[in-house]
């Protein structure tokens, strides 16, 4: 109940829709503060791969390194994913201190681009693979036999409360390969009518047009619901960059985050 007092300290990086997500309980998350009466600095934590830092750099924040040495990063490598993302504003001193507190050694720089469609395309071609199936993910969630259910389920549960909370504010399709899911694109965070897309193709099937057809549903869904849609991606990730652009999105903002070796 108040998560409020924190949020002016992720002004500066509240076109990624986590933020807002999490502070108004869309999405699963720990917000952790210095002094609950009074916050100077805070920080998210998304349970999955990130962590947002605001606020002012203080005494505390050199607490960091440790907090997530002994408590998220061992968490963190269940998923077997090889760093961690920190969002900062760069354009204050967290941008110094961050190296400096971890260690630069351990944290580089990525950058990424933030695409946006306020007016989704009228039209989006239907045109697909007819060797697969597109169906809701919800629907292919129900069916545990499916080879890479566990993958999707876990999408699903890294961002959402549970299954019914996905369904009633949230959406994403999936591609069948037989008793395969090769594909899926889901909206992973969500606030008032704006959601941001997630995409993931099974090595095995990537190259073959699925991701475009599994978010083409997805946007078709999104639209008939009156979303305003984000999509976020790195700046190297050319397939992304080639679907997002292809599929009408903007655009919108460059930025960089930190990577931290784990």
């Amino acid at each position: 109940k108040d998560y409020w007092k924190v949020k002016d300290y992720f002004k500066s990086i509240d076109f990624n829709l986590v933020v807002d997500s999490i502070l108004n309980n869309n999405t699963i998350g720990q917000v952790n503060v210095d002094d609950p009466d009074d916050p100077s600095f805070s920080y998210i934590w998304t349970y999955t791969d990130s962590i947002l830092i605001g606020g002012k750099p203080c005494e505390e924040a050199k607490m960091l390194p440790e907090i997530l040495n002994k408590k998220l990063i061992p968490e963190f490598k269940k998923y077997g994913l090889p760093g961690m993302l920190i969002y900062v504003d760069m354009n204050s001193s967290w941008k110094e201190l961050i190296p400096e507190i971890f260690g630069k050694d351990r944290v580089f720089i990525q950058r990424r681009r933030y695409y946006k469609m306020n007016a989704i395309a009228d039209y989006i071609d239907n045109r697909t693979n007819s060797k697969v199936e597109i169906i809701r993910i919800d629907r292919a969630i129900k069916n545990n036999k499916l080879r890479n259910h566990r993958l999707l389920n876990g999408w699903v549960q890294s961002f959402w409360e549970d299954l019914d909370n996905f369904s009633m504010k949230g959406t994403g399709y999936c591609a069948l390969d037989g008793d395969t899911i090769a594909s899926w694109c889901l909206t992973v965070y969500a606030f008032d009518n704006e959601r941001e897309l997630g995409l993931e193709t099974v090595s095995d099937y990537r190259s073959k047009g699925l991701a475009t057809a599994v978010a083409k549903e997805t946007i078709k869904d999104c639209k008939e619901k009156g979303y305003n849609l984000r999509w976020h991606c790195r700046e190297n990730n050319t397939p992304s960059i080639a679907i997002a652009e292809k599929l009408g999105f903007i655009r919108n903002k460059d930025y960089e985050i930190f990577c931290l070796k784990v």
